[in-house]
């Protein structure tokens, strides 16, 4: 009853705009079903205005605007912001904000919303099972299992000293990767890994007797940083059923004069790897260590769970103890001599990788000096989303770092900082350059954006549009991955770049940090050249239509 009130009320109203208009009522016999025109009666009236009192009057009051502000904005120069636009202006960040609804989505529009939303969920996570590494490959044993096995075998092995700093992390084995692609058959391709063996994905563990201080500029300790170079260090690699694939110790550097201690027991070995001697031949030696050893010995044979897959096992020892083992395949590079070749295409995409962004950066820059000498840059949007990327950049520092009480602690965060500041002053310019002209030529896509910025976290729309980037983010996800599903006859798999996320939940917060500023990134570049490129054509098209 109230709704129906309210809907006789507007019809009302209505009708006596048509009066204030013409001077006539709109029905004047009770029996006509539509209104008289109100161009016949005035004759100067704005059609506009009279397309609106028309649109009030509508029968079905679904048609009618549905607030006095919707009729306000719908009155010759009610909507400030469409007459900037006609007026070939930028309109200001505040009038974008300003503009547009003040409500968001209808309960039946947000319930489809949200139906695709679970309904997409639903289907990432079954394309996940069907098409992901690690849904792929038996992962039997947890991080910290694989962990604590680790221990255990390199206390067995003989170094019992409890270490100072441990480290542990996933890796995936590219090399492997491309010659299953391109020398087996799909079918055995895919069997290996359901079996995992040979193992794409391994797990890798490194201890120390001191803290273990990278080198890289990140501060994250992986399987090669810092070098295994201090005497103690001890490193190995087991596939995620917990077989050993690999093993390194570096022995001491100063040792007291000792007899030559016998070879050790090389089954122990085998077994750790998961692998029968008696299946294997002995062969001369080939792969020398880094480290010093006094005794080496090789054997041939093939994977257990791939019998048509050749395999070669090199161990070596240093007066008793193991101090190198490693599995080695066909596929298997000798890093040391021959460095990691790139395809025609990984290399196209190197340099793509680095020119792309020097190039616009480089354009962005003569962009946003343009748009801060005409004074439309929105430098306070700007300044606010360069402290979202600083902040993303600190705390996805803080969730990836190894972090130990040395002064590489400070120099790790010293960089940390000046990289998040260099990137926020990247982000700056970029924003400056790229969001005027998309204000430029459609304002209303940045309505919700703008409110955002300004601070709008509760703001109707921003919530419903944020809703609909939540569901096509979650297209965009399953267009990526339905192709890795219809291809897996083929052999194609998914990538495995998201192992950090299985270490937990630091790492797991770090990763989707590292997504935030990507994905502004790439949302600013693509709208910058988007409406960039047809800054010049749009420009033509108002001098053809001053000229008229």
């Amino acid at each position: 009853m109230a709704i129906a009130r309210s809907m006789a009320r507007r019809s009302v109203r209505a009708s006596c705009d048509h009066e204030m208009f013409t001077g006539k009522r709109a029905f004047e016999d009770a029996r006509r079903a539509t209104p008289a025109s109100a161009s016949t009666l005035v004759k100067d009236i704005d059609p506009a205005v009279e397309r609106l009192i028309l649109r009030c009057l509508e029968k079905d009051p679904r048609n009618r605007p549905a607030s006095a502000l919707a009729v306000a904005r719908a009155l010759p120069g009610g909507d400030p912001l469409a007459a900037a636009i006609a007026a070939g202006e930028t309109p200001s960040p505040e009038m974008v904000a300003a503009a547009g609804e003040t409500e968001g989505f209808s309960l039946r529009t947000l319930g489809l919303l949200l139906a695709l939303v679970v309904v997409g969920l639903a289907a990432c996570l079954w394309l996940a099972a069907a098409t992901n590494v690690p849904q792929m490959i038996p992962f039997e044993m947890t991080p910290e299992a694989l962990a604590h096995q680790s221990r255990q075998l390199i206390a067995s092995f003989g170094y019992t000293s409890p270490p100072l700093d441990r480290a542990f992390g996933f890796g995936s084995d590219t090399e492997f990767r491309r010659y299953g692609e391109r020398s087996e058959k799909p079918a055995d391709y895919r069997a290996q890994l359901t079996a995992g063996q040979p193992a794409l994905a391994y797990f890798w563990y490194r201890q120390s007797p001191r803290y273990l201080e990278p080198v890289n500029a990140y501060g994250a300790v992986t399987a090669s940083d810092p070098p295994a170079e201090v005497s103690g260090m001890v490193q190995l690699q087991l596939d995620p059923q917990g077989r050993m694939l690999t093993f390194h110790a570096v022995p001491p550097q100063v040792e007291s004069p000792a007899a030559t201690a016998n070879p050790p027991d090389w089954n122990r070995f085998f077994a750790a790897a998961g692998l029968d001697p008696a299946r294997f031949t002995a062969a001369e030696p080939q792969w020398a260590p880094l480290a010093h050893f006094d005794a080496r010995a090789a054997w041939t044979g093939s994977f257990p769970q791939a019998a048509g897959v050749a395999l070669r096992v090199e161990a070596a020892s240093w007066r008793g103890r193991l101090v190198d083992f490693r599995l080695i395949g066909p596929w298997t590079r000798p890093e040391r001599m021959q460095p990691f070749e790139l395809t025609s295409g990984e290399q196209v995409g190197q340099w793509v990788f680095i020119l792309v962004p020097v190039l616009v950066f480089l354009a962005a820059m003569l962009f946003a000096w343009r748009n801060l000498r005409m004074r439309r840059g929105d430098t306070r949007g700007a300044l606010r989303v360069s402290a979202v990327i600083l902040c993303c950049s600190l705390l996805k520092w803080a969730c990836f770092a190894h972090h130990v009480p040395m002064r590489s602690e400070y120099d790790g965060s010293t960089w940390a900082l000046s990289a998040a500041l260099f990137l926020a002053a990247v982000f700056w310019v970029i924003y400056v350059a790229a969001e005027p002209y998309i204000r430029r030529r459609w304002p209303k896509s940045l309505i919700s954006w703008s409110r955002l910025v300004a601070g709008g976290f509760r703001d109707p729309l921003v919530g419903a549009h944020t809703l609909m980037g939540v569901a096509l983010g979650i297209g965009i996800t399953l267009l990526s991955s339905a192709p890795y599903y219809w291809l897996r006859p083929s052999g194609a798999i998914n990538d495995f770049a998201a192992s950090s996320a299985l270490l937990g939940l630091r790492r797991a917060i770090g990763l989707i940090l590292y997504y935030v500023p990507e994905s502004i990134y790439y949302s600013l570049i693509i709208l910058f050249f988007f409406f960039g490129s047809s800054e010049e054509s749009m420009g033509e098209f108002r001098l053809r239509q001053l000229a008229k």
